[in-house]
């Protein structure tokens, strides 16, 4: 019988000889995660372990670097529409607080308003044939300090205010092949209506915002791709609305270059009916990886996550010392498509009995590190072999001792942080499809 792997920090020094002198490796502990066969360890105790594919109650995108407007039909995923939503943003000044002021005399005459659009660099489907958007006027305000859900919509006025034609050879200079923006012209009466803003009750960015609506890119429905625009705070590199005037018997024109830094909003309809996922719903939020080809997925913008149960695990019994445990999984490479980018980044979460992502006391998002669980996750990225490694030795040590209710895994796309750590990254569709995973224990009894 194979022997178990010792913590070689517990050995006495003869103990550490015969360890080295040994001709067995280390036990290790293999499982495939289907959904629903078993994983025999090396020893009796057989366990069942699923993996699954959830969807997620909400999925907050707003405020997000950039917008995604289009239409995409993904083999894996299905048909993907989505549409951007936005309020033009007085600009802080010096401070990064205190806006700017939108300081226009009461002679001023209107001149006329443009969008200026700089693609984030960020394409899915097909972006070589030209494709039609309509700009129309939302209903009402954004609201400033309200976070969109993904799959949230705004009404906005039926009739757009323009249209613009684009494919991705319209952000590339036709002889130097260098990014350019693309400037779409709005009607002049936009431009007359911004001018008479009282700006006593312009002065903060909300105030602004109350007083002039914003605005929505729709796709035409013959659209076959999905294009983002950066937005953020204003300069070269991200997307405005701008506004033109002049006075009488002058020359000079004025602007005010308003960003794209408030209230912003990609919504993300998703049609997966003819897909492995046309199970998956808003009222049935989680399909086994049984019924799906033994395959998990993963989608940040549509909220498609894998989840990997770990229950049965506890049945080793408590007196079990952990000193490496890995799950591993490899990415389905006969998924991976240049019109549809695959995810590399990854987190972890651990997941509640209802397959929410556990919060902390503050009630903020946390996410898994080797040692604990944090404000920011470790990442996970895919390597050569198309495959990630997740360190859950304190995951599972903890389970194994009874030390914590969850026994759940969360799979996620990652934004990473300024500081190396990552979060859920929620606000675009790429997306993966895993084989089964495997968790490969290390333990000392």
């Amino acid at each position: 019988m194979k022997k178990t792997f010792l913590n070689v920090q517990i050995l006495t020094l003869a103990l550490l000889s015969v360890f080295f002198l040994a001709c067995e490796n280390p036990t290790e502990i293999g499982y495939d995660f289907d959904g629903t066969s078993s994983g025999k360890a090396y020893f009796s105790d057989t366990l069942t372990l699923g993996a699954s594919t959830i969807l997620s109650d909400s999925i907050v995108n707003g405020k997000a670097n950039y917008l995604m407007a289009g239409i995409t039909e993904d083999p894996i995923l299905g048909k993907i529409k989505t549409t951007a939503f936005f309020q033009p943003s007085l600009v802080p000044g010096a401070d990064g607080v205190t806006p700017l002021p939108f300081k226009v005399l009461p002679t001023a005459i209107a001149d006329s308003v443009e969008l200026r659009l700089i693609n984030f660099g960020l394409i899915f489907g097909d972006t070589v044939q030209r494709q039609t958007f309509y700009i129309h006027r939302l209903n009402s305000s954004m609201n400033y300090s309200k976070n969109y859900n993904g799959d949230e919509g705004l009404g906005y006025e039926s009739t757009p205010l323009t249209r613009f034609i684009i494919n991705s050879r319209s952000f590339k200079n036709d002889t130097s092949n260098a990014p350019q923006a693309f400037y779409v012209k709005l009607p002049k009466a936009l431009a007359e209506e911004l001018i008479k803003i009282d700006t006593t009750t312009g002065k903060t960015k909300e105030a602004f915002n109350n007083k002039f609506r914003g605005f929505a890119i729709v796709p035409d429905n013959n659209s076959k791709g999905i294009y983002t625009f950066n937005t953020g705070l204003l300069n070269s590199a991200t997307s405005t609305f701008i506004t033109y005037w002049h006075y009488p018997g002058e020359t000079e024109v004025y602007n005010y270059q308003f960003d794209l830094n408030g209230p912003r909003h990609t919504q993300v309809i998703s049609d997966r009916s003819a897909t492995a996922l046309s199970k998956l719903t808003k009222t049935n939020k989680e399909v086994k990886a049984s019924l799906t080809s033994s395959k998990t997925y993963v989608q940040g913008g549509t909220g498609i996550g894998t989840k990997v149960d770990f229950s049965n695990v506890t049945s080793y019994g408590s007196g079990i010392n952990v000193s490496k445990a890995t799950l591993s999984l490899k990415l389905d490479q006969t998924t991976l498509n240049v019109l549809h980018p695959q995810v590399f980044n990854f987190v972890v979460s651990e997941l509640d009995a209802n397959n929410n992502q556990v919060r902390n006391s503050s009630n903020n998002l946390t996410y898994l590190t080797p040692l604990s669980t944090s404000a920011e996750g470790s990442i996970a990225s895919v390597d050569t072999t198309q495959t990630i490694y997740i360190d859950v030795t304190n995951f599972i040590q903890k389970l194994i001792s009874k030390k914590t209710i969850y026994k759940s895994l969360l799979i996620s796309p990652a934004a990473v942080t300024a500081s190396g750590g990552g979060i859920l990254s929620n606000d675009q569709i790429r997306r993966a499809v895993f084989l089964k995973p495997k968790l490969e224990i290390y333990y000392a009894k």
